[in-house]
């Protein structure tokens, strides 16, 4: 691979402005992440991965718990730089009254911290230590008034790609007398609506053909709960994108999985698949189970 087609986006910050929630964020939209990789092998562990073509995408995270390695940043981000990478260091901040009160509510030892040294003085001395990190950083992130969703959110915004962007739709359908999808974050419970399995023609047919579809399609009910589950996901699926969900499964059951809850899933599917920023997937867990 050529180093390029790398992507490689380097995290650093200060101790409690957000780095967890950041490398979350990157491996969320693919990347291959090294959290307390050691500076000076920066460039190393780039050409390592030059040679893979299934990582096209890296992020790693340097930060004071590496401070033993910190005076060779600037040797091996400048190797980095002759071999053709592009290192693209984030960097993440927060004003120090944030960052205290964020170490006094966890009550984890600040890594800077010393005998007889109060934590803002810790504070103030990391700052110090990680002002060759910033003075590199092509963005400075300031969390100081973001929540966990909204910096996931200018993450994947610094570092957009088509699979970052978007949210795995799943839709599933399933019947529920072969056990509940452990897996669904929304089930809903077609169970009430006209069955065809009790028209002997259709027993044994499923929803993707036409003689199911007709029936179904006839039904007032059914028409009338498609209507309003439609209306309830087209205002939850955009609140799940906004807060940074990456995956999304709404299944749809009935009794034996065949009939109705396919027929539902391919028309949710329908409805979504042309939405931006969505990948949509349907999956029918029950349908070759036979009749019921």
């Amino acid at each position: 691979m050529s180093p390029d087609l790398l992507h490689v986006v380097v995290i650093s910050g200060l101790s409690g402005s957000g780095k967890t929630t950041a490398v979350k964020a990157l491996e969320d939209a693919g990347y291959f992440c090294i959290d307390n990789l050691p500076p000076i092998l920066l460039d190393k562990f780039l050409v390592l991965c030059r040679d893979h073509p299934e990582i096209p995408r890296v992020g790693v995270v340097f930060d004071i718990r590496s401070r033993a390695f910190l005076s060779h940043f600037e040797e091996a981000y400048t190797r980095a730089l002759s071999e053709g990478f592009r290192p693209e260091v984030v960097f993440l901040t927060a004003d120090e009254q944030a960052l205290v009160r964020r170490y006094s509510e966890s009550r984890r030892l600040h890594p800077m911290a010393t005998e007889g040294e109060t934590l803002l003085d810790a504070v103030r001395r990391e700052r110090e230590v990680l002002a060759p990190l910033l003075d590199r950083a092509r963005h400075v992130i300031d969390t100081t008034r973001l929540n966990v969703h909204q910096l996931k959110q200018t993450i994947r915004e610094l570092v957009d790609t088509p699979a970052s962007a978007r949210l795995q739709l799943r839709i599933l359908s399933f019947g529920f007398k072969h056990g509940l999808p452990l897996e669904a974050d929304y089930v809903f419970d077609l169970r009430a609506l006209p069955n065809p399995y009790f028209v002997a023609e259709l027993r044994g047919r499923t929803g993707q053909e036409q003689p199911v579809i007709d029936y179904l399609q006839a039904q007032e009910s059914v028409q009338s709960y498609l209507k309003r589950l439609l209306s309830l996901l087209r205002l939850a699926v955009p609140g799940h994108q906004k807060e940074g969900k990456m995956r999304l499964t709404v299944a749809l059951g009935c009794t034996g999985g065949r009939h109705r809850s396919v027929w539902f899933a391919e028309r949710v599917a329908k409805a979504f698949r042309r939405k931006k920023g969505l990948t949509v997937t349907v999956e029918h867990r029950d349908l070759e189970r036979g009749t019921g």
